[in-house]
């Protein structure tokens, strides 16, 4: 009998999907760290008396961001109560009161900005100060960023209530009538159907470019020892969201099957591009899903002569189409970046190395005569590890 070594393959089709959501982090200026004790604290005697937060401006959930920010003077101050408004007019901020306490203006200027506008009068009739201060809002006003905002608002009025911090009239004055200015501009340049925030500046999407380097290993694959390699990906960060393309060059560790008394000695090479999304998380950590396709280029051949029974194919070459899906974490530290998490490689050929019986029937290559020593998995899952800059 005599026989020889060769690999098979028949085509296999199939699809994946992914889902993607939004996280944030916000980050709090240091100056303001010592006051946080007083949110949970009872109220003290120099805590103002009353306080009247209005989210002024047209976003989804100023009615959450409100109570939001009167959360934080619950047990600090006399009395908190909120409202929400469309605009804001001068003469509001500078009307008189009879009543002592602080009045607060959190004006949503757009998905990355908030100005503040603050008027205290400490007893009915005395002269009131002011106070104005913008925030930016690096993640919007998702759950962090709402409790970014709130945060500030608390520290800032209990500062102008200790007469800490203050503002003069005439930049008061200032700061409404830009704001004024710009809003009438953005008016008249707003389209007939408009989003959330129409008076909102654009948020402007920040490309880069990242180079890095990766390993892989997969499970029951031909080449099942580390791939190492490199990636080249383009990207587009807005707030706090990624998205990109993303290139891997890597080369296969060769690695050796044994099977049936034959030794199957592999090496290759591969090349995948993929789509990918990031969403951040608070502190400098992201996760995120990588979906992609390529081709593998799988070298093979088989060891010497071992039985006369036998004669051996040379060996060959297969290129080996292939999807794969990549959910990972990835943490930033500075330039660099690292990535790691699971994989899963589909080939979209089904592979097998087998023994073809060349006496029987005739010499003929039916598949009754096939006799497989070495199957690879269609479905392989594995591990990345990686680093860019």
């Amino acid at each position: 009998m005599l026989g020889r070594v060769f690999a098979v393959a028949a085509a296999t089709s199939l699809a994946l999907g992914l889902t993607l959501g939004v996280t944030a982090h916000a980050v709090e200026p240091e100056a303001h760290v010592a006051a946080v004790a007083g949110a949970s604290s009872g109220p003290t005697p120099d805590a103002p008396p009353e306080v009247e937060i209005a989210v002024v401006g047209e976003t989804p959930n100023a009615g959450a961001l409100a109570a939001r920010i009167v959360s934080w003077f619950h047990g600090a101050a006399g009395h908190a109560h909120s409202s929400t408004q469309k605009g804001l007019d001068s003469s509001t901020v500078f009307a008189p009161t009879a009543a002592p306490g602080v009045r607060v203006w959190v004006l949503i200027r757009s998905a990355a900005s908030a100005r503040l506008f603050f008027a205290v009068e400490e007893r009915a009739g005395s002269a009131p100060r002011y106070l104005v201060n913008d925030i930016a809002l690096d993640t919007g006003l998702d759950e962090l960023g709402m409790e970014q905002l709130a945060q500030v608002v608390y520290l800032s009025a209990m500062a102008l209530w200790a007469g800490n911090v203050e503002s003069s009239r005439s930049e008061v004055e200032a700061s409404l009538r830009q704001t004024s200015i710009a809003k009438e501009k953005s008016v008249r340049a707003a389209p007939a159907v408009g989003a959330p925030f129409a008076q909102a500046s654009p948020d402007r999407a920040r490309f880069t470019a990242r180079l890095g380097v990766e390993a892989s290993e997969r499970f029951g694959a031909e080449l099942g020892l580390p791939r190492v390699g490199v990636t080249f990906g383009v990207l587009a960060q807005r707030s706090s969201m990624l998205m990109g393309v993303q290139l891997h060059a890597d080369v296969a560790v060769p690695d050796t099957v044994q099977r049936s008394g034959l030794d199957l000695a592999f090496s290759g090479e591969g090349l995948c591009l993929g789509v990918l999304g990031e969403r951040k998380l608070a502190g400098k950590s992201w996760v995120g899903v990588e979906l992609g396709t390529g081709l593998d280029v799988v070298r093979y051949r088989v060891s010497p002569e071992t039985s006369a029974a036998l004669q051996l194919a040379p060996g060959g070459t297969d290129v080996r189409p292939l999807v794969y899906l990549s959910p990972f974490a990835r943490w930033t530290a500075g330039p660099f970046s690292f990535r790691g998490g699971p994989e899963v490689v589909v080939q979209l050929e089904h592979t097998h190395y087998d023994i073809l019986d060349d006496s029987a029937a005739g010499g003929s290559s039916s598949s009754n005569n096939h006799a497989p020593i070495y199957t690879p998995w269609v479905v392989q899952p594995g591990l990345v590890l990686g680093a860019a800059w």
